[in-house]
């Protein structure tokens, strides 16, 4: 699962940074006025920055771990799932 998280957020990146410097340069543009029907520039000043910060907002989010990396400490059950011994006591 997590080979796959990683293989699709990074195909996303990809398209998230290279989509805007496509509309910038113009490679897309007609695409996109015709799809959208929206001016050339809301494509240069406002879908390509707001693309460009997902793409980094992403990158992001996988340089920050999910969860904690070493031991973590024992629970109310300790380190084998098991009861602790003064645990047990108070059960009895």
């Amino acid at each position: 699962m997590t080979i796959a998280v990683w293989t699709l957020s990074l195909l996303s990146i990809a398209e998230f940074t290279f989509a805007p410097l496509n509309l910038w340069t113009g490679r897309t543009m007609p695409n996109f006025t015709r799809f959208t029907g929206l001016p050339p520039r809301v494509a240069t000043q406002v879908f390509a920055p707001v693309k460009l910060a997902t793409g980094a907002a992403l990158a992001g989010g996988l340089a920050v771990p999910a969860r904690p990396r070493g031991r973590r400490p024992p629970g109310p059950l300790g380190s084998s799932g098991r009861a602790r011994p003064a645990d047990r006591r108070a059960l009895q």
